[in-house]
């Protein structure tokens, strides 16, 4: 979006002393994962062997895609809902008006324990 928010500086940062391992990015987690990552490569890289699994990630899948090959770093998987607007419109990972309707159709439960965005279950 054109900058940089204080969590994927801070994330950058831990980032930058990692060992090898894989990440777990969750909603919010995967715009600054994905942001703290493009910082890493244009300061002079990433650590190897670094992978990440988005669940039902704010973050745009091809935007997300483009900068992790470029920074070296493997993307397991994205996971998500077919019921759970965060990734579809947050995301911008959905084009489809029948997904938009389904997303739209079913936010209420976004506020309640059986929210599909939710993972595990919250009780």
């Amino acid at each position: 979006m054109g900058f940089t928010s204080s969590t994927a500086k801070e994330l950058a940062e831990i980032i930058k002393n990692a060992l090898p391992g894989n990440w777990y990015a969750h909603s919010y987690g995967g715009v600054a994962f994905t942001e703290a990552i493009r910082v890493l490569a244009k300061e002079g890289g990433v650590p190897s062997g670094q992978a990440v699994i988005f669940l039902v990630g704010a973050n745009n899948h091809w935007v997300t895609n483009g900068i992790m090959r470029n920074a070296g770093v493997t993307v397991i998987g994205y996971h998500q809902s077919w019921f759970d607007a965060i990734p579809d419109i947050a995301g911008f990972n959905s084009l489809n008006p029948l997904q938009w309707a389904v997303d739209a159709a079913v936010s209420w439960s976004l506020f309640t324990r059986f929210s599909p965005h939710t993972y595990p279950p919250v009780e």
